[in-house]
């Protein structure tokens, strides 16, 4: 990061990040009890500082649907998608919290301001929702996914924030564009395209310049949740938000403690390579920008 912040023209407005999955938070439920790892401070507090000096974000990538899958009752996958559910209280905040995505955002938010780092804005790099998956992976089903990505960009459209930071809308990339299709692994890390890699699409949520179809929170998309399951391992929260464990689900491997908030360890793996092609790309683009703008290309 600080090599493409020194490559930068002078004057440049270009922000300098790198992304994080929410694996970094060894608490988050509540989510005012949010807290990085410790472990992780030899690496993570460097980061936090240059953010902190040059005015970069704080680049996360939460996924309400692994919380779900974790847990597969009605009332959890209502909180999930946005749709009308009976909230759950903060009992340290007193903060109502009505979906997932505010519960897990706020325990960033939580986390960077136990840490001084209360000018550090967050960007969410991506979050998405599969709209299929193996017979074991619970709610991965088309009216699901565009449950929550039309009804996710219409709470960021309504600028109504979070509980902790009402008011305040975040910057929020949906993952992804087009399916992964030669993923390997579950299917639902091949499906979380809004189109396929043919281009034809998935679903619609009401982005595409054509389409007649209009996010809403309303709760009237169509749902079809799966049966409730119960994998070893992974128990109900019946009031929680989130489940603390000492493994991340789908490894066999000990991990550092994480949560059903977060990702299963192999999905975190492969997701990861592809943030890394982004970044790379990315890394070219601006490379050739720099050129054009000094007239050697």
């Amino acid at each position: 990061m600080q090599n493409l912040l020194a490559a930068l023209p002078a004057g440049s407005t270009t922000k300098i990040s790198t992304v994080h999955s929410m694996a970094v938070l060894a608490s988050s439920d509540p989510p005012s009890s949010g807290a990085f790892h410790a472990d992780l401070a030899g690496s993570l507090d460097p980061v936090l500082e240059f953010l902190h000096q040059n005015g970069g974000p704080f680049m996360i990538n939460p996924y309400p649907y692994f919380a779900y899958a974790s847990d597969t009752r009605d009332e959890t996958l209502a909180f999930c998608l946005f749709q009308p559910n009976p909230g759950r209280v903060d009992a340290a905040s007193r903060l109502t919290y009505m979906n997932m995505f505010d519960a897990q955002l706020d325990a960033i938010r939580a986390a960077l301001d136990a840490k001084g780092y209360t000018d550090v804005d967050i960007v969410i790099a991506e979050t998405g929702w599969p709209y299929k998956g193996d017979a074991s992976e619970a709610g991965a089903t088309p009216d699901n996914a565009r449950a929550y990505n039309g009804n996710l960009v219409a709470h960021l459209k309504s600028q109504a924030g979070t509980p902790r930071t009402p008011g305040k809308s975040v910057d929020t990339y949906i993952f992804a564009l087009y399916d992964e299709d030669l993923k390997p692994g579950a299917a639902s890390e091949r499906s979380f395209g809004l189109y396929q890699a043919d281009l034809t699409p998935n679903y619609d949520i009401g982005l595409a310049k054509a389409s007649g179809t209009a996010p809403t929170t309303s709760g009237q998309i169509g749902v079809t949740p799966a049966p409730a399951q119960v994998q070893p391992g992974r128990g109900v929260t019946p009031t929680g938000f989130c489940v603390t464990t000492g493994g991340a689900p789908g490894s066999t491997q000990q991990t550092q403690q994480s949560s059903s908030c977060y990702e299963p360890a192999g999905a975190t793996s492969q997701r990861g390579h592809t943030g890394m092609r982004q970044f790379v790309w990315f890394c070219i683009l601006l490379g050739l920008a720099m050129l054009v703008q000094s007239g050697r290309l």
